[in-house]
């Protein structure tokens, strides 16, 4: 059987943190209406921040105000609840366990064998409801947990509307603070900008002033390397001129001089040989000269020889 508690949560007190607090689309079953399904608000958070004494679970509708459907779950509530639904887990981990199942809601995602989770509230004319997590599968529904809440009275719902109301309220006036820091923030950049602005032109016509500026003097100087380049090529181009000429004269006058004694040295040379000639000739005479005179005197030789025998 499903938990039986219809402790109604205080409204108005400094909320904990919330363990859970997100849109969780619901099968909703009114009494003597059409099933429906819609995204309701599902809130779970611990009643005080200090010392937890209960679990509050409030479910609410953006879409329709006066939707207030809420449990608030002391300790010894679970144990009986525990007991009676044959939970394995103790007090102070049901509300992970639960947030769990919530998000589990809240995912497309299938699980094994095509299972997915679903949340589903059955509304009693009495003002009682039954919010259940149930996983569906090609088999059967299993009811994970089934938690008996209470639909809110007027004075519950109006202090519930007063409370969305006050936070409202704060959150409109942070927004306005933060709208109104927003637009002194807004006034100063653009005030900074505009300075900025005005002097990113300064510094642009003092960059452009300075490149006209590094500009004519590179000008200036550029023509100034190019006519001291012209000139030193003159220069070159002169010495180059007046050294060929001297070097040209030089060698030309060594070249008639070696002409020169060149002539001499040919006609040196004919002469002598001329001279061999001749002397080749005279020596060529007195040989035969010789060559008789021997001749005679072997004759003679022998004739002497002869008269001394």
């Amino acid at each position: 059987m499903p938990g039986t508690m219809d402790h109604t949560p205080e409204l108005g007190e400094e909320e904990a943190p919330h363990i859970f607090a997100e849109a969780v689309s619901v099968h909703v079953k009114p009494s003597g209406r059409d099933d429906y399904t819609a995204q309701l608000t599902v809130r779970l958070r611990p009643d005080n921040i200090s010392h937890p004494r209960s679990l509050l679970l409030e479910l609410t509708d953006e879409n329709d105000l006066l939707f207030y459907h809420s449990l608030a779950l002391g300790e010894g509530d679970f144990h009986a609840l525990r007991s009676e639904q044959r939970l394995l887990v103790d007090f102070q981990s049901f509300p992970e366990q639960l947030a769990g199942l919530l998000r589990r809601c809240c995912t497309d995602e299938g699980f094994a064998s095509g299972a997915r989770m679903l949340a589903q509230l059955d509304c009693s004319s009495s003002g009682d409801s039954l919010f259940s997590i149930i996983e569906s599968n090609h088999f059967r529904e299993l009811i994970h947990i089934a938690l008996r809440l209470r639909q809110g009275s007027d004075d519950v719902v109006k202090k519930h509307l007063a409370h969305k109301l006050r936070v409202s309220r704060n959150q409109a006036s942070s927004l306005s603070e933060r709208l109104h820091a927003s637009s002194e923030a807004l006034t100063q950049g653009r005030k900074q900008i505009d300075e900025l602005t005005a002097r990113a032109h300064v510094v642009a016509e003092e960059r452009r002033h300075l490149e006209q500026s590094l500009q004519a003097t590179h000008q200036r100087e550029l023509s100034e390397l190019r006519q001291e380049h012209a000139r030193a090529v003159a220069d070159l181009q002169r010495s180059h001129a007046e050294a060929s000429t001297k070097s040209e004269c030089e060698h030309r006058q060594a070249l008639d001089s070696a002409l020169g004694r060149a002539t001499a040295a040919e006609a040196a040379v004919e002469e002598l040989r001329q001279q061999r000639q001749s002397l080749t000739a005279s020596g060529e005479s007195c040989q035969e000269r010789l060559e008789t005179a021997e001749s005679r005197l072997q004759q003679a030789s022998k004739e002497t020889g002869e008269l001394r025998d």
